[in-house]
Formats: structure tokens, sequence, C-alpha cells
């Protein structure tokens, strides 16, 4: 049942309570001033990948309505990494507005900047260097001390969603080839999206999915390497999606259900992956994936859950 609200004073914060019984739940209401006008500005996403030659449909966002028709003005830098206007009107009695960047770069990073007043806000751009599938993306498997915020990332390159049904991430032993983790996905992973597979010590950003791993053990549940492994396969169709082996190769790798062996270092070569310390295992740049191991991952410097690698 909708109850109508009437605000009768200007209040930064009001709290609406309902009772039913020995049951309570409450809403915070913002009441605006006849003539409060906004003040800061925020864009989002925060972090977007972008193909090569692709676009990336950004919002910005006022604190609070405009009584009137709000400029906020676009930049992007470097200048060569894309197309944006240069401003982008909110309508009166309104507090958003999209606008559309286009890429124009083939690797790198870009910062896309809404200013409103005093007020600015970031946003950061990677170019994809081509999946059109889904790939693992970061894997924080050795933090300093106890492994107690592992975590392995799953991002969508491409410019569509996908579907998860099927889909299932694999930990692998190196020492013997088995299956000790499986991990079912579920629901789908809209484009430029990311996935964190984590305990409860794992925090992701607002909007990203997040599947809670019953992960409890002390000394970490992802095992440490010398080699160790992740798959990211169809379990319908027994095929592999993606994979990747940290601290060493492995090549010929049997999963359950697959008609023969399979390799979870992609080129042959594995990458080096040892004495992360603060960071992660990770994609760089961001979703890059060339089918070899030692030039798509390296040791990033800090750990980027659930957004782009720096």
């Amino acid at each position: 049942m909708n109850v109508p609200v009437t605000a009768v004073a200007q209040n930064p914060s009001v709290t609406v309570t309902a009772t039913l019984g020995t049951q309570t739940a409450t809403a915070a209401v913002r009441v605006l001033g006849a003539t409060e006008a906004p003040t800061s500005v925020t864009i989002t996403p925060p972090n977007a990948a972008v193909a090569i030659d692709g676009t990336v449909q950004f919002t910005v966002t006022l604190d609070v309505p405009t009584l009137v028709a709000a400029t906020v003005n676009l930049a992007v830098a470097p200048t060569t990494a894309g197309t944006l206007p240069a401003s982008v009107t909110i309508a009166a009695n309104q507090n958003s507005a999209t606008f559309t960047y286009t890429n124009t770069s083939t690797s790198g990073m870009a910062t896309v900047t809404a200013t409103f007043l005093a007020s600015t806000s970031t946003a950061t751009v990677t170019v994809s260097t081509g999946a059109n599938h889904l790939v693992i993306n970061e894997v924080d498997y050795d933090q300093p001390g106890t492994d107690t915020a592992e975590y392995i990332e799953i991002h969508n390159p491409s410019g569509a969603t996908i579907p998860l049904a099927g889909k299932q991430v694999l930990l692998v032993n190196g020492n013997d080839g088995t299956v000790y983790e499986t991990v079912q996905l579920t629901g789908s992973l809209p484009a430029n999206g990311y996935l964190v597979i984590a305990g409860a010590n794992v925090t992701v950003p607002p909007g990203v999915l997040k599947i809670d791993a019953d992960w409890t053990n002390p000394t970490g549940d992802i095992q440490n390497g010398m080699p160790d492994g992740v798959a990211l396969i169809d379990n319908v169709a027994h095929t592999l999606i993606d994979a990747v082996s940290y601290e060493g190769a492995m090549l010929t790798i049997d999963l359950p259900g697959f008609p023969g062996p399979v390799s979870l270092t992609e080129g042959g070569t594995p990458a080096v992956a040892i004495d992360m310390g603060p960071g992660a295992f990770c994609r760089s740049p961001n979703g890059k994936d060339t089918d070899k191991t030692v030039d798509d991952w390296k040791v990033c410097d800090t750990t980027s859950v659930g957004t782009a690698n720096p």
C-alpha cells in the first residue's frame, strides 16, 4: 500500500517509521527547500571497459534535482583517447542525464571528467583488446600473512550480456590435476560487468555481482601454486571458456566430463606470479586476452576487486 507523505519544511534527513505489531521499518527522506540548488555531481559507472571503436554510456547525477536546466562540462584525458560531447544538459526538475563516450584508441586507459560548479567526478575507461567471452580477470590467492581475503574475478569484456547458467569455475591442483573446488555460476553478467567469487571478508563495489564462497580456511582456500590453476568452463558443452595457471605451467589437465586433456596455461608459457604482496595476479591491461598467459597476465601492485585492473 502506498502512503503519501507531505513535506512541510526543509530538512536534510527525516526518518519515516512504519509499525505493524512488533515489526518496524524505516525510510530516510530528504526534504528540499523551495530554492535549494544542486552543488555536486557524480559520474557512473566509475570504471568501464570498451572495445576498440566501441562506446560507453555514462550517467551524470546531481545531488538534488535542479530547478532550472543545468550544464555539466565533460572532458577526457588524454584527449586522443576518445570523443564525447563538451557538455551535457540536465533538464529542470531532473537530477541526471546520460552521454556517450566513443573510444578512438587501441590500448591503454583514459579518464573521463564531469564538472559542475566546483564539483568534479571522474571515471576510468580501459580499452579491452578483443575477448568476446567471459575471462578470468584477476586472482588474489596469496596475501601478506594469512590468506583471509582471497577472490577470483570474472569479467565480461564483450558488448553483450552473457548468461551464466551451466558455467562453472574450477579450482585445480597443479600437483595431481584434480579439481579441489567447483563454483556454480548463476544469473547473467552484463557487458563490461564483473563477478567476484569470494568469502565474507571481501567487499565488492555497488552493482558488482558476488558469489559468496564458503571460504573459511584460516590459511586460505585457493591453493598457492607451484603450480595451481583456475578454469572457467561450460559444463553443458564441456568446453573451456578461459583458464589460467600461476607459479608454473599446467599443460595437460583432465577436467571432469571433458573428452580429452586441456591446458590451463594459454600459449604454453606461464606468467611470473610470485611475491604478490598487497597486489594480485591480474590481466593487464584489463580484460586483455591474446590466448598467451605470459603476455596477458602480471602481478598488479594493488588489488582491484570488481573494478578495472590497473
